[in-house]
């Protein structure tokens, strides 16, 4: 008995836990009880209840799942701002005549709600005030309302029918956006603000005639000449919709989470499109956008999945933000050469887009613009002076580094040749293009952006004409390396340039030609350092060639004792004293004819030393230790053959093991016939694969020179297969 009576007290302690009474104030002359078990919260009191400025300030606010019915007592003159929000479990109002004023977010995403009965006394339903309410099929606005806040009814999905009283005068923006299940739109007759004409089935603002909310059913008068800001906004049901050639703009977010539009035209006499105006339609497949409008707002089409292609008229200047972000089904799009900025964004992950032309006029494009274009393989311009001149604000704005491939004329750029017009080249222009080959830089070029050539894989020639470029004094994190990318193989110095600066072409360990011209006077310190690859130069420059080195300082410490020919130039007289001392790398150097004297140790203690070939028809003066220890006896001297024995009894090149007359060398062999059988085919590549598999080093299977043998031998022979095709 006593175990029964004490599991009775515990039952009624649970119970008054779970099913208390609660009160207090809610305004200055206002009061509330909640009851938890019967889920009735009653206001009662006289005057307005407090604005509170959040759901979470309500003094119910721990309580709200309770909530079921709300019953406010005469006398009560206004429901405050978030004061019932996020009632979830709501399903009845009561609301007396006394109240005027509904505040803003009053009701905001009680979804249980189905239906509420607003008393002709309210004259004002605030901002919010029935926000998210999905579950309310009917409401009536009494013709005492003079004002409908912003967004008041966004998101009502259930009502099926609005009808706007007489006696109101101003409707915020967006209040009954959302409201995909509204059929029906009817303003009375007699208001003086709004009307619906022709039983258009939407609001119209009469003195502007700017179609403010629609439905489903809506037919745009021609009489309108702006869709204003969301007005079919989440109108989900809506599949086509006729604009009449008498408006002029849409708005905002006029036709945005559509999902159910397929297509849209836009007639010629609209002029601008505003941001977010058809965002995430994303049953949309074509869009055709009249030839008057002039700017495309920041996100107008983005996140329209199903959008396959568009064609910009050539009266839009500007593609602005985010505009095709997402459109991840279009395959083209044509940009007119009216436009001059594409915005940050514009294209981002546009995974489908395959090709795209940039006109001449495009000035700048913004961060990311093309980002995540992963399906990119053409870009196509008009105008090579022009691309160099575009403003990218990032590598991504570049379609390049999807693309890697530019056309201009149909024709895909491999050689590109920089117009002498051109004073600077813009940072990020070429990044990304794999499919170049070389470069021309002209004279006339002083600056060249960051990033400029980056990822440019397939470029292995550079021919630079600027001094302003060459002469500049860089410094080991950052070369012309840095610029054009490590993997060139040769760089040409054009006959405008005077001086190489200090670590010019630092790091270029791809780099196995160089050609000095005539022009050039001086190379500042570690100009070539650390190029570990370099095995060829050309030295055009007498100033170079004929100055007198130390036995400390000579042209090994300026290109690398890894050098194994160096051609010397026609312009080239003489040969300074130790300028080739100590190259233990040289196996091959070509004397000119236009060289007169040799200087002492000029080309001494050249260990490797194979071949010299000596144009010169009158033998150059040179003393007789100016190929000290350079392996004479076992190396090859090659003269014109008119002046063979000249040489043969002149010392020292009498001490040259081999004497013969250019020309009667045999043939050389055959690049990339790596298996010595006069052809270039499939069996060769096998061969190089022999030699990477067994880790064994072969000048012939070395192709590509880079005295490596590698992959890239195996790409180098493919070459030779294809052009000989």
């Amino acid at each position: 008995m006593k175990k029964i009576t004490l599991l009775f007290i515990c039952l009624v302690s649970v119970l008054n836990i779970s099913a208390e009474v609660y009160s207090g104030s809610c305004g200055n002359n206002a009061s509330y009880t909640l009851d938890t078990e019967t889920g009735v919260l009653s206001i009662t009191g006289t005057g307005a209840m407090t604005d509170y400025s959040s759901f979470t300030s309500v003094p119910w606010y721990s309580y709200t799942s309770y909530i079921k019915t709300i019953n406010i007592a005469d006398g009560v003159t206004s429901i405050g701002e978030d004061a019932f929000s996020g009632c979830s479990g709501l399903i009845s109002v009561e609301i007396p005549n006394s109240v005027t004023a509904i505040g803003g977010g009053a009701f905001y995403s009680c979804g249980a709600l189905t239906s509420i009965d607003i008393p002709n006394s309210v004259t004002l339903i605030g901002q919010f005030a029935f926000y998210g309410c999905s579950g309310l099929t009917s409401v009536t606005v009494p013709n005492s309302v003079t004002t409908i806040g912003v967004d008041a009814f966004y998101g009502c999905s259930g009502l099926t029918s609005i009808t706007i009283p007489n006696s109101v005068t101003s409707i915020g923006e967006y209040a009954f956006s959302g409201c995909s299940g509204l059929t029906s739109i009817v303003v009375e007759s007699g208001n003086i603000k709004y009307d619906s004409r022709n039983n258009c089935n939407a609001i119209i603002e009469t003195a502007t005639n700017t179609l403010l909310f629609g439905c489903i059913n809506t037919i745009i008068p021609n009489s309108v000449t702006s869709i204003g800001n969301g007005a079919f906004n989440g109108c989900s049901g809506l599949t086509s919709i006729e604009i009449p050639s008498s408006v002029t703009s849409i708005g905002r977010s006029a036709f945005s989470l559509c999902f159910g539009l397929t297509s849209i035209t836009i007639p010629n006499s609209v002029t601008s499109i505003g941001n977010f105006a058809f965002q995430n339609c994303y049953s949309l497949t074509s869009v055709t956008i009249g030839n008057s409008v002039t700017e495309i707002g920041e996100y107008a089409f983005s996140l329209c999945s199903s959008l396959t292609s568009v064609i910009i008229p050539n009266s839009v200047t500007s593609v602005g933000e985010h505009v095709f972000w997402g459109c991840s089904s279009l395959t083209s799009v044509e940009i007119p050469n009216s436009v001059t900025t594409i915005g940050d964004f514009a294209f981002y992950e546009c995974t489908r887009l395959t090709s795209v032309t940039i006109p001449n006029s495009v000035t700048s494009i913004g961060a990311s613009a093309f980002n995540y274009c992963s399906g990119l393989t053409e870009v196509h311009i008009t105008d090579v002076a022009a691309w160099c001149k575009i403003k990218f604000a990032d590598s991504y704005s570049n379609p390049l580094s999807y693309a890697h491939h530019l056309f201009m004329d149909g024709k895909e750029i491999k050689d590109l040749i920089i117009p002498n017009s051109m004073t600077s080249i813009e940072e990020c222009v070429f990044s990304g293009c794999s499919g170049l080959a070389s470069v021309e830089i002209p004279n006339s070029v002083t600056t060249i952006g960051n990033y400029a050539f980056s990822d440019c894989s397939g470029l292995t020639k550079v021919e630079i004409n600027s001094n302003a470029i060459v002469s500049k004094t860089y410094i080991s994190s950052f070369s012309i390396g840095n610029i054009f990318g490590s993997q060139v193989k040769e760089y040409i110095i054009g006959d405008e340039v005077t001086s190489i600066g200090s670590y010019a072409f630092y790091g270029c360990s791809d780099l196995n030609s160089i050609t000095i011209p005539n022009s050039v006077t001086s190379i500042g310190s570690g100009a070539f350092s650390a190029c570990s690859g370099l095995t060829k130069v050309e030295l055009n420059s007498n100033a170079i060639a004929s100055k007198l080195y130390s036995t400390d300082s000579t042209l090994k410490d300026v290109f690398g004792d890894q050098v194994n020919e160096y051609i010397i130039g026609d312009g080239v007289t003489s040969i300074g004293f130790c300028a080739f001392r100590g190259c233990s790398g040289l196996t091959s150097i070509t004397i000119p004819n236009s060289v007169t004297s040799i200087a002492r140790n000029a080309i001494s203690q050249c260990s490797s030393l194979t071949d010299v070939y000596c144009y010169a028809e009158n033998i150059p003066t040179t003393p007789n230790n100016a190929f000290y220890k350079s392996n004479t006896e076992n190396a090859t001297l090659h003269v014109p053959g008119a002046t063979i024995e000249a040489y043969k009894a002149a010392v020292p090149w009498s001490e040259f093991g081999n004497i013969v007359a250019i020309g009667d060398e045999p043939e050389p062999a055959l690049r990339g016939d790596v298996n010595g059988d006069e052809v270039v085919n499939g069996t060769d590549i096998q061969a190089i694969i022999n030699f990477i598999v067994a880790g064994e080093y072969d000048e012939k299977a070395d192709v590509n020179e880079d005295n490596k043998v590698n992959g890239t031998d195996i790409q180098e022979v493919i070459n030779i297969i294809v052009n000989a095709d």
